[in-house]
């Protein structure tokens, strides 16, 4: 009988004690080897069956939880008592109370030391477990990393592209008029077709020094030379002389325009003009500029061929996203024989607003 509880204790201890498949489950467990640990300790002397105890005792602190363990312990503790109580009898108090109190503490050191055990198993568990989370989280940073550079990389050679647009396209229409105006002069006035050549010569070294600007990243030159509304100003005297067109400018509200504004009201500015010269074939451009309640408009009007319908190139898709992107809006109207109308409004920085 004694070996056949042996061997039922034995086969309830093969099982894994990690993980637990449940609470209930393993409790059911711990109990059923308890029961068959006192049922020994009756069959066989207490001095060896105590080691069963402690066997359950140390399973009991490994898998559950502190409290529960600990009831565990004291059914066990109170099991082994009696089971002592049986061989030694009531009649031998002394040598009873002495080898209880062994007892305890053989349960507090097993206790404790299979305590200090499953609380570094989980310690590990949970370490492992974080590594893996900081090895994933550096995969998707990394990756996403990747994404960033990939998308910075697109908008830069975007913004290249646009900048090059605005200044290029803007300085080369208006050398191409100026030559084809300096062409109808030479036999007429020579003098004045020389004049014209030498003032497309320094627009020509203008506009390559407004490309090699805007690839390092700089705002166009007149805007480094002069400020705001006298650069705008500027861009159209220096347009109508390169191209012969007749350019009427007005500002109403303030000379000063923050950035980024100053750049996108200047870019918008030469593109209109382009646009006008090269598309529209105007002979006349009204440019307003008017800073009022918040925010800048800016008015392009050309009497140029218009058009029924208008599918924006770079330029004016450049120029639509960044006024969208900065809190404003860049619209356009024409009809044929109608010329063309834009308008780029912005909003202004509170203090330049009140200013």
């Amino acid at each position: 009988m004694l070996a056949g509880l042996l061997a039922l204790l034995c086969a309830l201890g093969v099982a894994p004690t990690f993980p637990r498949a449940s609470v209930r489950l393993g409790i059911a467990r711990i109990a059923a080897e308890l029961g068959l640990t006192f049922a020994t300790s009756l069959l066989a002397n207490p001095s060896i069956t105590w080691l069963l105890y402690f066997v359950v005792v140390a399973e009991a602190f490994l898998a559950f939880p502190l409290r529960l363990a600990l009831g565990i312990a004291s059914a066990g503790y109170a099991l082994a008592a009696a089971a002592m109580l049986w061989w030694i009898g009531p009649l031998h108090p002394r040598e009873f109370l002495e080898t209880m109190l062994s007892t305890f503490t053989g349960f507090v050191f097993v206790g404790a030391t299979s305590r200090m055990a499953a609380n570094q198993w989980r310690a590990r568990r949970e370490l492992e477990a974080l590594t893996t989370q900081l090895r994933e989280a550096n995969e998707r940073l990394r990756a996403y990393a990747q994404e960033v550079e990939v998308l910075s990389a697109a908008r830069e050679r975007e913004r290249v592209a646009h900048a090059v647009h605005d200044s290029v396209a803007h300085a080369l229409t208006g050398i191409l008029m100026g030559l084809q105006a300096a062409r109808r002069l030479l036999t007429k006035d020579p003098q004045a077709a020389s004049e014209r050549l030498s003032a497309l010569e320094e627009a020509a070294r203008q506009g390559l020094e407004e490309v090699r600007r805007a690839v390092r990243n700089l705002r166009p030159i007149s805007l480094d030379r002069k400020e705001g509304i006298k650069a705008l100003e500027h861009l159209v005297a220096e347009f109508a002389e390169r191209t012969g067109l007749e350019v009427a400018f007005h500002a109403d509200g303030g000379n000063h325009l923050p950035e980024p504004v100053a750049t996108l009201v200047y870019n918008a500015l030469q593109e209109a003009l382009t646009n006008a010269a090269r598309h529209g074939r105007a002979s006349r451009v009204d440019v307003a500029v008017r800073v009022a309640d918040g925010q800048l408009t800016l008015t392009v009007r050309d009497d140029g061929a218009g058009a029924s319908a208008v599918t924006p190139g770079m330029g004016l898709e450049g120029v639509r996203r960044r006024a969208e992107a900065a809190g404003g809006s860049l619209r356009w109207q024409t009809a044929p024989g109608e010329g063309f109308e834009l308008v780029l409004t912005l909003p202004l920085p509170q203090a330049v607003a009140h200013g």
